[in-house]
């Protein structure tokens, strides 16, 4: 009996469990980005960070292969004027191309929304400080 067949389906299992394993805090992810969000250029790799009209929600706008996107695990103040926010990468294969997808966040209480916020964005140990945007229309 041929193994190799059933190595290759053991391996396959292996990397989608591993993918599976982080679990993420968005409230939901749509691929791409609204346009109101002002995103100028969708293929810089920094993350964009802006709220929701009422400021209940951050949204955040990532970017990554189609195929491995970086998962939301945490959200947290750091104190009234900045929110950290981190994602990880999932294991396995990624396909060389760049994708954006845009995560939706409540805006964590210990946050002031009536003066300037920052996000420290955490992709996978490196930091992006953005300043957490108005919608532009």
């Amino acid at each position: 009996m041929n193994r190799m067949p059933l190595a290759l389906l053991a391996s396959a299992c292996i990397m989608l469990l591993s993918a599976c394993s982080l679990q993420s805090v968005a409230l939901r992810d749509e691929p791409g980005y609204p346009p109101e969000f002002g995103v100028t250029d969708p293929f810089s790799g920094i993350p964009v960070a802006v709220w929701s009209r009422d400021r209940a929600e951050i949204a955040v706008v990532a970017f990554g292969s189609s195929t491995c996107m970086p998962i939301p695990t945490e959200i947290r103040a750091l104190d009234d004027n900045e929110v950290r926010i981190v994602f990880e990468s999932p294991s396995g294969a990624c396909t060389d191309d760049v994708s954006s997808t845009t995560y939706s966040f409540t805006t964590p209480e210990e946050v002031e929304t009536t003066s300037a916020v920052t996000a420290t964005i955490m992709v996978d140990d490196v930091p992006f400080t953005v300043p957490v945007m108005d919608q532009t229309r």
